[in-house]
């Protein structure tokens, strides 16, 4: 962009330099004078209401705003494209009595500057009001009324960045903004209907990249597109478990795929425990007693396999294995299989335990991400003394048995390695204490923290929803606690642990009531003779 002053100082014009080397002309504006330095401006002697300046911000006075983050809101990136670009947007000056400049509007942008020792930045002048409030108004106006870029606009904006022959990485050093979120993006950019979706329900470009991921899956995509839209909150659980089934489709279509090529048949239902004449081989034996095996069945010509999804893998049967001579297995010394059909309700029961094991490993994929998140953090939260007291008194057992491990999921959720040979508990706690030392107190006692939580979080498994401990519903509340979001199986726990305290505290209760009784109980003991036992 060039800027164009006049030979009578009376206009100030701004224009663009064209593809052919022309100028077009963006704005005109009527100045009475345009300076470089805040004397120049106050020594003018028909100095106007409203002037633009080019001032040097260290010259500048900042007033109290009523943002009480701009200090603290100066990110490197913001500073750093201050250095490169300049200030693109005036600020707003107020000239005092005295002559002092106060900005009023422009206190980010007048800081940053000065950080980035930018010599001069564009301001509109206006003079001092009586009133007081005025400042207040001014202040709150200007940054209530600046509209936020949205990372809708963001995905346009690098689009048509990317078609002018930019990739990410020059894009994110121009725009001075992480290359991992210009990638995620343009990545968004390309799908359209997750585009579509990202600018009506004016989602982030996170959840816009987890949509895109599925958006060859419409079912799915519908899915996640309702939950980011009404439930953002429980869309990363609900994408781990889209991802998880899909890598389960997968895994059962690549071993079918390997059955097809080997000429065995497939089955496309598991056959009942009741059926006649399909059996399991592990229900079969040879001529000689010894349990059947696929390798040994292969020739036989009801050799069929079924692929289970729950944890996939092929599970062998004999389409008619009395027909083919097949005998039962010997089961503690029995020629006939047992079991029988399963009931409606044990059938319920099995599909709801298969349900709550595939949630709880998808959202053991998420917690452990946002663990390995939290153990980033350089600070730990408020409360934080009161869990490690706790985690220390009530979870000793499993801090002892991390420790005998070199603590080993706490090293990985801070990102620290051993050596691959040599005593592991050694120098899984060397390299624990050596960050330890090098840390501030502040980031040491989250790396104190991040070691309670793996050794809690280690001992957790699918067994956790249905058995879930008083200690385990701790944990998963104080995590929810600290800003994660609990899956609905991990809410579970809470639940059952709630119900079963409920029930040990009205056991009590119950006991607590009938003192009279035990005391009669124990009277009648003590009133019984001794001799009525002694043994002849």
């Amino acid at each position: 962009m060039t800027e164009k002053i006049n030979t009578t100082g009376q206009d100030h014009t701004i224009a663009a330099t064209t593809a052919d080397g022309g100028l077009a002309v963006i704005a005109e504006v009527r100045h009475t004078r345009i300076t470089d330095t805040v004397a120049d401006a106050l020594d003018a002697p028909d100095a106007p209401a409203a002037e633009f300046a080019h001032i040097d911000p260290a010259t500048l006075v900042v007033e109290a705003n009523v943002r009480s983050d701009g200090k603290q809101s100066l990110d490197r990136a913001f500073v750093a494209s201050v250095k490169q670009y300049g200030v693109l947007m005036p600020v707003l000056v107020v000239r005092q009595a005295d002559g002092t400049l106060n900005v009023r509007a422009g206190q980010r942008r007048t800081l940053a500057a000065i950080e980035a020792g930018v010599g001069s930045i564009p301001a509109r002048i206006i003079d001092a009001t009586d009133s007081a409030a005025d400042r207040f108004v001014q202040q709150i106006i200007e940054n209530d009324q600046r509209a936020a870029l949205t990372d809708a606009d963001r995905v346009g904006a690098y689009e048509q960045m990317a078609l002018l022959g930019l990739s990410a990485t020059a894009i994110a050093r121009r725009v001075h903004a992480p290359k991992k979120r210009v990638a995620a993006a343009l990545t968004i950019a390309e799908a359209e209907q997750t585009r579509q979706v990202v600018a009506s329900a004016n989602l982030t470009l996170d959840q816009g990249l987890i949509l895109a991921e599925f958006e060859d899956d419409p079912e799915v995509f519908a899915r996640l597109t309702e939950v980011a839209t009404n439930r953002p909150a429980s869309l990363d659980h609900e994408a781990q478990r889209a991802r998880d089934a899909r890598e389960r489709a997968a895994a059962v279509a690549d071993i079918r795929a390997t059955l097809t090529e080997s000429g065995v048949t497939v089955l496309d239902q598991a056959p009942h425990y009741d059926d006649k004449k399909v059996k399991a081989l592990n229900d079969l034996a040879d001529a000689d007693g010894n349990r059947l095996t696929a390798a040994e069945h292969g020739e036989c010509p009801g050799h069929a396999a079924y692929v289970r999804e729950y944890q996939p893998a092929a599970l062998y049967y004999c389409t008619d294995a009395k027909a083919n001579g097949h005998r039962a297995f010997n089961y503690n010394g029995s020629t006939t299989l047992t079991g029988g059909k399963m009931s409606d309700e044990e059938k319920a029961e099995r599909r709801e335990v298969i349900e709550n094991n595939r949630a709880w490993k998808s959202a053991e994929t998420v917690r452990r991400a946002w663990l390995k998140k939290f153990a980033a953090r350089r600070t730990a939260p408020k409360d934080s003394a009161t869990f490690l007291a706790w985690a220390v008194a009530d979870c000793a057992a499993d801090l002892g048995r991390a420790g005998t491990e070199g603590h080993d999921m706490a090293r990985d959720l801070l990102g620290l390695s051993v050596p691959t040979s040599g005593y592991a508990a050694y120098y899984g706690a060397r390299v624990i204490t050596d960050a330890i030392r090098k840390s501030t107190p502040a980031r040491a006692q989250v790396i104190a923290i991040t070691i309670a939580l793996a050794a809690i979080e280690k001992r957790t498994g699918t067994q956790t929803w249905r058995n879930g401990s008083a200690t385990d519903a701790t944990y998963l509340r104080t995590l929810a606690g600290w800003g994660y979001t609990l899956s609905d199986v991990e809410t579970l726990v809470l639940t059952k642990a709630d119900k079963r305290a409920a029930e040990s505290a009205a056991l009590t209760e119950q006991v607590a009531d009938e003192p009279e009784d035990l005391a009669t109980a124990d009277g009648e003991v003590d009133d019984l003779d001794p001799t009525e036992y002694d043994e002849d």
